[in-house]
């Protein structure tokens, strides 16, 4: 592991003293500094019972820049979070700290990659998100709320090192991918021989959008002599319809639920669906809902629905910089149903270093 970094950090070092003589326009840093914070009372059916949480309360920084045309980075870090919903009683407050080593969770460094370009192709290396999803997966960790997201982006860790090559059209319309990285199901990066290879197709439009993924995520099962590799297959396919203010989403996908403890995926119908009308660039308003349902498990009638309204506003002129939310949201799993709540704000504080 330590060779890796050292040779991922000398490869940084190096393509960017190579275009220091770059005169182009291109060449800029950026540090954004994101805090969140979130009110979330909630209910929760199983204990009839009000609990709080601070919901998707965080602090990020992301690092990003361009030091030419040919030459790009991405550092996202996660510094302190509050946790997540888990249909129950526990709102876990993550310090991220402890788990740099793994792969089969999330921790401080989310994203850590540099592109480089090559006319219409890019090549990206180190740690990046595993083209698993659809347009689920297009916004940053920091505006997400995770009482609409599904159990593939709040339990399976995406973010994993490994290399994608890149190909967009030259009109920008359609654009191709293929990846290789570590694989969630492996205890610490590159201890064992399970890796994850992914495809995904982007079709970009006015009205009409498309982002499809296949994956294929290596796991041994457990009872099972070590070296015994088995694969999870997993497709997405996400469409998204432009109608004037109005904008309709859908993601459809072969996984219904990813479970801990052993990390497990079941496979199913998940549908994750948004209807979202914006009449101005600072307002928008949405409802979200969500349904899942397993296949060949027992019990075979495992389902998870969710649904809920939600209210985005930017109150700052020509910028968006600064949002508020407030959410009202209902999940029912398996009969433990929650009511949630929330109001909260999130801002982006970019410094431009160069």
């Amino acid at each position: 592991m330590k060779k890796v970094l050292i040779s991922f950090v000398a490869l940084m070092l190096c393509f960017q003293a190579f275009s220091q003589d770059s005169e182009s326009s291109a060449n800029y840093a950026g540090l954004t500094l994101i805090p969140r914070l979130d009110l979330t009372p909630y209910y929760s059916k199983a204990d009839g019972a009000w609990g709080f949480s601070h919901g998707n309360s965080s602090i990020y920084t992301l690092f990003e820049g361009s030091a030419s045309e040919y030459f790009s980075w991405t550092l996202a870090n996660h510094w302190i979070s509050t946790g997540r919903l888990d249909y129950g009683d526990d709102f876990e407050y993550g310090w991220p700290y402890t788990s740099l080593g793994y792969s089969n969770t999330t921790n401080w460094i989310d994203l850590c990659f540099i592109n480089l370009n090559f006319s219409n192709w890019t090549i990206s290396l180190g740690k990046d998100m595993i083209l698993t999803g659809g347009f689920e997966y297009d916004d940053w960790d920091w505006d997400v709320h995770p009482e609409f997201a599904t159990s593939l982006w709040n339990v399976l860790p995406v973010y994993q090192w490994g290399g994608k090559v890149t190909y967009t059209t030259p009109n920008e319309g359609h654009e191709f991918a293929i990846q290789a990285t570590t694989s969630p199901f492996a205890e610490r990066f590159f201890s064992k021989n399970l890796f994850t290879s992914s495809a995904q197709y982007k079709k970009y439009g006015e009205v009409y959008e498309v982002i499809a993924s296949a994956s294929v995520l290596a796991y041994e099962p457990e009872g099972r002599a070590e070296g015994n590799i088995w694969y999870y297959p997993l497709f997405v396919l996400g469409q998204r319809v432009h109608l004037g203010d109005w904008t309709l989403t859908l993601d459809v996908s072969n996984n219904c639920e990813v479970i801990e403890d052993p990390l497990k995926i079941r496979e199913g119908l998940g549908l994750n669906a948004a209807v979202t009308w914006a009449p101005s660039e600072k307002f928008e308003l949405s409802w979200r809902g969500l349904h899942a349902r397993t296949f060949k498990m027992i019990p075979s009638d495992l389902t998870r629905w969710n649904t809920g309204l939600l209210c985005h506003y930017y109150p700052l002129k020509d910028s968006d910089a600064l949002r508020l939310h407030a959410y009202i949201n209902y999940d029912n799993y398996c009969g433990d149903a929650n009511l949630t709540f929330s109001v909260g704000i999130r801002y982006n504080f970019l410094i431009n270093l160069w």
